[in-house]
């Protein structure tokens, strides 16, 4: 096989082993919001479930931060800058649940 075809193959594979983004009905941002909202304002360890194309990424830890005007939540171990945190956007969260017990 000339390298083209070798290119053109994978790319092939790529293209055909995407996941498509999930279409969430509006009680299930509902859902999701509120439960964002009340992890961070009770304290409380939360598992969500992060959209990624290739595959989905399973997060879990307490929500630091709910940044509305860019539209992206603060999630990790501790506070803002802490070890592990990071931003997330909220559009890429397809679901989320308050986690029982929690310990990194």
């Amino acid at each position: 096989m000339i390298p083209q075809h070798i290119e053109a193959l994978n790319e092939y594979a790529r293209r055909n082993t995407l996941i498509t983004r999930p279409n969430l009905a509006e009680d299930e941002i509902t859902y999701i919001d509120g439960l964002l909202r009340s992890a961070r304002a009770s304290v409380l360890p939360v598992t969500i479930t992060v959209f990624n194309e290739v595959e989905n990424e399973v997060i879990t830890g307490y929500i630091t931060e709910i940044d509305t005007y860019k539209k992206r939540i603060g999630i990790g171990e501790s506070g803002a800058g802490g070890e592990g945190w990071r931003w997330v956007a909220i559009e890429d969260v397809v679901a989320a649940e308050l986690t029982e017990t929690f310990s990194w």
